[in-house]
């Protein structure tokens, strides 16, 4: 039971006993004055036959004398009773006031507990959101961490002597090595490349994906390597002063593809450049474009 509650009973059981003793007190005083005036007590019995008789005169007028008095009497209490009434009847009001300004207050304070409710409600969604992004972060920084990665690993490049009718001429080949630097096997894995004298590397669009052929690897786990040998450079021999004084280049440029364990797909382009002295034994230099990976 709350407040305002008990408020409404008290003042509801206060003003029913108010009401009680008012009924009754004003009810005695209606009969009893009347029953004393109609057969006034001590009233000699010749009285009662005949009230013309001279001798009832003085008790008659002395019976009267008191039922007036014990009528005023009454009459006073009523009036009190009646005051008792006024005073109960305003306590009645004040409590229901009373508990009126209480439910007044309590669906206050219930409209400030359902906007806090609500905010919470908000607070709680916008939690839920935060947390279902941060889980979508956690496993995409999980994916990045532990999917594989595949490179350019190395170019070897080998010249051989073919002797013709005409001239000595030079065959150049070039084996590519790739390698697995993530922490996952790389699955799916293929690769187009091809081998081009040319001039500068601002000269070389990329591979054509769309002609060139592909070649498939078995799985590549982590940390391994595969090689892929066979791509021709002919007639090396002619291009042999351009790609001493680095006015010319053997462009080496292709593309791998492979899938994770998640069943998503990446692919590296790249597009190296053997120049200069050591063209045929020194590290390749990485080209400014083409060289992308997802």
């Amino acid at each position: 039971m709350n407040t305002r509650e008990k408020f409404g009973i008290t003042g509801a059981i206060i003003a029913v006993a108010i009401l009680c003793t008012t009924i009754g007190l004003y009810g005695r005083s209606l009969l009893s004055p009347a029953e004393t005036i109609a057969n006034p007590p001590g009233m000699p019995d010749f009285c009662r036959v005949s009230v013309n008789d001279p001798r009832c005169s003085a008790a008659v007028q002395w019976k009267s004398a008191d039922a007036a008095r014990e009528a005023a009497n009454w009459a006073w209490w009523q009036l009190w009773i009646s005051a008792a009434g006024v005073v109960g009847l305003g306590i009645t009001l004040w409590f229901n006031f009373r508990a009126l300004r209480l439910a007044e207050h309590e669906s206050n304070e219930t409209k400030d507990a359902l906007q806090i409710a609500r905010e919470n409600a908000a607070g709680a969604a916008r939690a839920a959101q935060a947390a279902s992004e941060g889980n979508q972060i956690a496993r995409e920084a999980m994916q990045k961490q532990l999917r594989p990665y595949v490179y350019l690993e190395d170019l070897h490049v080998s010249i051989t002597h073919l002797l013709s009718y005409d001239a000595l001429a030079d065959c150049g080949t070039v084996e590519i090595v790739i390698k697995n630097y993530g922490q996952s096997p790389a699955k799916d894995v293929s690769m187009v490349a091809q081998v081009i004298l040319g001039g500068y590397w601002s000269d070389r669009p990329g591979v054509d994906l769309q002609s060139a052929a592909r070649i498939n690897f078995a799985d590549i786990p982590s940390g391994a390597v595969r090689r892929q040998g066979g791509y021709s450079a002919l007639d090396i021999k002619r291009a042999h002063q351009q790609l001493t004084d680095a006015t010319a280049s053997i462009f080496v440029e292709g593309q791998i593809r492979y899938t994770d364990a998640f069943g998503n797909t990446y692919w590296t382009n790249f597009q190296r450049a053997l120049t200069g002295e050591d063209y045929h034994t020194g590290p390749s230099a990485i080209t400014p474009h083409w060289n992308q990976a997802k």
